[in-house]
This record gives C-alpha cells, structure tokens and sequence, in this order.
C-alpha cells in the first residue's frame, strides 16, 4: 500500500488545514455575538437579495468571463479599464494567485507584524518563507527593517492599508520607496471603503506596474459568506496573474450578487455610515476605561490594549463570552503588550451591549 505522506511535497509537512475556532463556535451557537472576524453586521440589501435568487435560477449554466463586472469595477476605481481587473473567490484567493504568480519554492516574502494571519499560510502552501517584520511602537511600518530583509530572494512584500488589526492608514511614501525594488508591492485594501476611495494607493500603482490593490467584497459591502474579491494593477501584471485563474472560480450566483452590490453604492455608503457611527461611540466609551488604550481604526475594527491593567487578551476575550455571550477576537502579545484585543464594530445593539461587557470586565478586577 503506498504511503502518500511519502508522496506529500515536503514542504506541506509543517502546514496544516485552515480552521478558525470562532467562527466554529459563532455557527455551533447562533445566540453568541460575532464580534471577532470583521464581518459586516448588516444582511445584504434587497437588490442583493434579489439578484442572488436570480442566479440561483440559472445556476446549472457555467459562467461566462463576467466583463461586465470587471468594467464596473474598473469604473468605480477611477476609470480603470476591465484588463486592469481580476476576480477571486475572495480577496483570498486573488492573492494565492499572485503568490502562484510570482513565487516557487525557497522564494520569499516580506509582511509586517502584527498583520492579516493568511499571508504566511499562502506563502507556505507554495513552499516560500516568510519574513515578518515587527511594526513600530505607534504601529508604523518598520520600513528600513523591511529595505534590510530584501534580497534576491524576494518576490513580494505585502502591506496593508489600513493594517489589520491595527487599523492605522499607511503613508504614500511607504509603497513609493518600496517599489523603487525588484520586488511586487501588494497593497491589501480589504477594509479601504470605511475611509474612502480618496485614501487607496491606486494612483500609485498607476504609475508602478510591480504593484497589486487586493480587494474584497466582504467588509463594507457585507457579502462575507458570498466569497468574492479582487485584484487592481496595470493590464500586463493582471494578464500574468490571471493565468493561474481556475475555471469558473466564481460562481454564477456570486457573480450576480457581486454585480447588484457595486451597483448600488448608496447602500454601501450607508453601512459605512452606520459602522464609523459604530466605531466613534465604542472608541469613545471604551476610552474612559483607566488602563485601556483604544487605537482609532479606519476600518470596521478596533484594537485595544489593556496591559496596564494586568488583564490578558485570553482572560479579557474569554471573561466577555462567558459573562455576556459575545465573542471577541485575542490578539498575539507584541513588544510586552500582553493585553490587546480586538473588537468588530457591530449594529448598534450589539455596540452597546459590548460596551457594557467591557466595562463591566474591568469594573470587576477593581
């Protein structure tokens, strides 16, 4: 009989199935609050709704290139045409394919700490290292320790913006000194549309074809469970990539949903309204907590540090679910900060009832 571990690509030795506890525990028991993954707390409008169900009659044809969806996109951001444009299976999938594209085994990337955790896994499942670079003390990109850790050996640095979990916006001249290199720059936007259009780097990548804006529809336009993203660069790097698109990676059904969500974009604005809503009252509320700093996020997240007070991120996350039944996210220690967490901006019941449960959290260690 063979053995297929004998057969496995060495390097998937130390990788292992992707599984997130929480969201486990948020589907095993529907009462708890997800206030932990950064999803949208609004259901999808009923235009949506509609289109969705409208793909799902006609769900046994096959997909077609969907143009149309790539020129809208184009469209919304600045005029761009459709080759400018590619699809995934969410913003996920979009950067597996750039790392696919761009990267063999023994190559490397660079990411900043603390940062998106599936940057690393994707680079390992392709048998690449990873470099992580620790932010500054303000949560600034460390960018001459980044310069330092290029060599020939790099393919890709990837920064987000804003960064996820801190929530801070990065500074043009990050990406522009960045790409003086040989290297692909990957700016991921997941969560761009919370601060506007007006802060993403796309007039730089207009002038750079080594650089790539990662997209998703899943945090301000509220399609998580619909998985559907996208990837934003000059016609020859999209053209490269898109070699390593599977067939049909997305379906009809999110193909239709996608579409009716870039078309309605006062909806959009008006979840965006209600989560910085969201965000000001809990950063406002929670700041009046002695020993807790709150970091003012432009993204539809908050990270807080409650070091001072002693307590821990695990005894600060699990303390929350068991006395209130929410669920909150635990956040690494870094540079002695043992106390981070982080907090998904909800509706405004669920804001208030968090608010409530921190407090009482912390009133309790008095």
């Amino acid at each position: 009989m063979a053995d297929v571990k004998k057969l496995m690509v060495p390097w998937l030795e130390k990788c292992e199935p992707y599984f997130s506890e929480h969201i486990e525990l948020a589907w095993e028991d529907q009462s708890l609050s997800r206030m932990m993954s950064n999803e949208a707390p609004f259901p999808p409008q009923k235009a949506v709704l509609d289109k969705l169900i409208e793909g799902a009659k006609i769900c046994h044809r096959y997909p077609d290139s969907l143009k149309h969806i790539r020129s809208k996109i184009g469209e919304l951001n600045g005029g761009l045409g459709f080759d400018w444009v590619v699809l995934g299976n969410g913003s996920t999938e979009v950067l597996d394919m750039t790392m696919r594209a761009f990267m063999q085994p023994g190559d490397t990337l660079i990411q900043s700490n603390p940062c998106y955790g599936i940057y690393i896994k994707r680079a390992d499942i392709i048998g690449a290292k990873t470099i992580s670079i620790d932010a500054k003390d303000n949560w600034e990109y460390d960018l001459d320790r980044i310069e330092d850790a290029i060599d020939s050996k790099t393919k890709i640095i990837i920064l987000a913006n804003p960064n996820n979990p801190t929530g801070n916006l990065i500074d043009d001249a990050v990406y522009e000194r960045l790409l003086k290199h040989d290297v692909i720059v990957i700016c991921d936007e997941a969560y761009i549309e919370y601060s506007g259009l007006e802060n993403s780097k796309i007039p730089i990548m207009k002038k750079n074809p080594n650089m790539i804006i990662s997209r998703t529809l899943s945090k301000a336009y509220g399609l998580a469970g619909m998985r559907f993203g996208y990837l934003l660069g000059q016609p020859e790097t999209i053209e490269i990539i898109s070699r390593t698109i599977m067939s049909w990676n997305i379906s009809l059904i999110s193909a239709f949903g996608a579409y009716a969500a870039l078309l309605d974009q006062e909806g959009l604005k008006e979840k965006i309204r209600k989560t910085n809503e969201g965000r000001d009252y809990i950063e406002s509320e929670l700041s009046k907590i002695d020993g807790v700093t709150v970091y003012h996020t432009y993204g539809n997240y908050i990270l807080l540090d409650a070091t001072p007070t002693g307590a821990t991120s695990a005894e600060i996350v699990n303390g929350v679910l068991e006395r209130d039944n929410i669920i909150l996210r635990k956040v690494s220690p870094f540079k002695k900060k043992t106390g981070l967490f982080r907090i998904t901006i909800g509706n405004k019941e669920e804001n208030e009832r968090c608010v409530e449960a921190v407090k009482a959290f912390f009133n309790s260690r008095r």
